[in-house]
């Protein structure tokens, strides 16, 4: 009984930290995300003032 009870803990355990890991990458992930948006959006915003000072 008592070791039924520890396996189940254990696979409790297991579960949590692997949507735990989960969790984190996905935070990662998003942050990663969010860099390359504002990297995208900052190089957007270089090629539109190039563009507009080539055009004037």
């Amino acid at each position: 009984m008592k070791l039924r009870v520890h396996v189940n803990v254990r696979k409790i355990v297991e579960r949590l930290r692997h949507e735990e890991r989960q969790v984190g990458e996905r935070r990662s992930w998003e942050r990663g995300r969010a860099r390359l948006g504002k990297a995208l959006e900052a190089k957007r915003n270089d090629a539109e003032t190039s563009h507009d000072t080539r055009r004037n």
